[in-house]
């Protein structure tokens, strides 16, 4: 089947060309005439963090102007929260009546510069690689909705990709295309569950039996393809719990004559077939196995 798909990933590689901290400061004046305050006016914040104007304003008297202002030094650290500004460059009798107040806090940030790396396109490669495949089993989901399990796998050779950027490029994201086939392999689980049984019972020993086989552990990998004759190459793992048959003799009788209850727990844990047991003694005061095999019973629990 064939299938493309593009998406737009960010560029990981980046050079940071400055720092900065900004925000908007109200300037207000309580005195009777207009106050100019030039371009790089300095505002004194709290313990002693200094900011500058960026643009000349001027403060009608009685009145309110909202300016942009900037971080003397652009430090993570300037980014303080609403504060008030003195205006040290104001002769200080005037300093309580025309002053600066900060309503948000400052931002910081960098003036940064997006680079494409090489490890960015092939991280783009493999998620669009697997989102290839999503894309193809939704839509073999639908022509092939009569079968159960779908195996999928790209033709790696089929596989061409167009990057919209190049590496070292500077560019904060990119576009990428990619397009391919994939091979898609279809079938019924409970076709595979029959020969998986009849598999497992021809390879048991004549004293085993299959006593649980649960579907839901098989898992499936293809191997390999053959368009041209319509054939699947498929490994199938899965786990299965056997049990002795009642018949088997795995437990001999008269190996267990005359022991008391240790011996015979010694015994039986010897045995690689047995992964558990129980011991009953009739009547329940007599704990030393009889003398006679046949009044010896050994009951194999399914």
């Amino acid at each position: 089947m064939p299938a493309e798909l593009s998406q737009t990933f960010n560029s990981s590689g980046k050079e940071v060309l400055g720092e900065e901290v900004t925000g908007r400061v109200t300037l207000i004046n309580n005195y009777v005439k207009n106050q100019p305050l030039v371009a790089t006016t300095r505002l004194l914040g709290p313990n002693g963090k200094l900011f500058r104007l960026k643009n000349t304003v001027n403060v009608p008297a009685g009145g309110k102007v909202m300016a942009e202002v900037y971080a003397d030094e652009a430090k993570a650290e300037m980014a303080i929260g609403p504060s008030k500004f003195t205006i040290p460059g104001l002769w200080a009798g005037l300093q309580d009546q025309i002053y600066a107040q900060s309503d948000q806090p400052m931002k910081y940030s960098e003036k940064v510069k997006h680079i494409i790396n090489q490890s960015d396109i092939d991280l783009a490669v493999s998620k669009l690689k697997e989102g290839l495949l999503a894309k193809v089993k939704e839509e073999a989901s639908k022509n092939y909705g009569e079968y159960d399990e779908l195996l999928l796998q790209l033709d790696n050779n089929s596989i061409s990709q167009e990057v919209q950027g190049k590496v070292g490029e500077e560019q904060e994201s990119f576009i990428i295309k990619i397009k391919g086939l994939a091979t898609v392999v279809a079938f019924k689980t409970n076709d595979v569950y029959g020969q998986l049984a009849a598999k497992l019972n021809a390879a048991l020993a004549d004293d085993k039996t299959i006593s649980e086989f649960n579907g839901q552990s098989v898992t499936y990998a293809l191997n390999n393809v053959d368009l041209k004759q319509g054939l699947a190459v498929v490994n199938v793992n899965f786990t299965a719990r056997t049990t002795m048959k009642d018949g088997a003799k795995v437990i001999k009788k008269n190996n267990l004559t005359g022991l008391n209850e240790q011996q015979v727990k010694a015994y039986l844990d010897n045995l690689p077939e047995v992964s558990g047991y129980e011991i009953r003694f009739f009547p329940s005061f007599i704990r030393t196995m009889p003398k006679l095999v046949d009044r010896i019973e050994i009951v194999i629990k399914q």
